[in-house]
């Protein structure tokens, strides 16, 4: 998780949700800090942190993406990662899974997923490499980050705003469409119970967002 800041305002944005646009768009004078908020429910949230390090108060503002779309996107994430073996994907997935895998289908996501949802990382008796950034890449929901006063700016759209302007652009930067990767990504297969499960997993941040 990470936020951006200056004079002007301060930008609170997370993984799967503009990070890639921002890295490329940041102007100089912002400054740009990432830190492990891997459990906002419990308090660990990016305003918190930001608040602990400056005393600058200037407004604050929240870059979100339709959370379905976006945990969707978390599936293609690890998908691309599987293909890659990166950094021992294929490990990690057998390990948590408890069985040995062939391919990385949605079925295969969804149990892993389920297996984070709620449960503290410090309960697996051995922690690997994928353990953080799989959840803050498939299981953290943005709305958990919300807090009173933030503005909401929907990834994709623009500003006037001279503090977000230089940031936002309109195309959203996704590897899955990007025609260079060279991937040959299969037909995306969701059961009923699975969308069940991420429909109520993020009804509330859905409708906070306005999607």
């Amino acid at each position: 998780m990470a936020f951006l800041h200056n004079d002007n305002g301060v930008l609170f944005f997370f993984n799967k949700c503009g990070t890639t646009m921002l890295r490329q768009t940041m102007p100089k004078g912002y400054v740009w800090y990432e830190h492990d908020s891997v459990y906002p429910s419990a308090g660990r949230t990016s305003e918190k942190e930001y608040r602990k390090r400056t005393r600058n108060r200037p407004p604050m503002y929240i870059l979100v993406r339709d959370p379905i779309e976006r945990f969707i996107s978390g599936y293609w994430h690890y998908w691309r990662h599987w293909q890659e073996d990166f950094l021992g994907t294929k490990e990690f997935v057998n390990l948590r899974y408890r069985k040995l895998i062939t391919e990385y289908t949605f079925d295969v996501h969804m149990n892993l997923v389920k297996q984070y949802d709620g449960v503290p990382l410090v309960s697996f008796k051995k922690m690997m490499d994928h353990d953080h950034p799989f959840f803050q890449h498939c299981v953290h929901d943005i709305g958990d980050e919300y807090a009173d006063g933030m503005e909401i700016v929907r990834l994709g759209t623009t500003s006037t705003n001279p503090f977000l302007e230089p940031l936002l652009i309109t195309n959203k930067i996704n590897a899955k469409n990007d025609p260079d990767n060279g991937y040959d990504y299969p037909d995306l297969e969701i059961s009923n119970e699975h969308l069940e499960y991420i429909q109520n997993k993020f009804k509330k941040t859905k409708e906070r967002f306005g999607y």
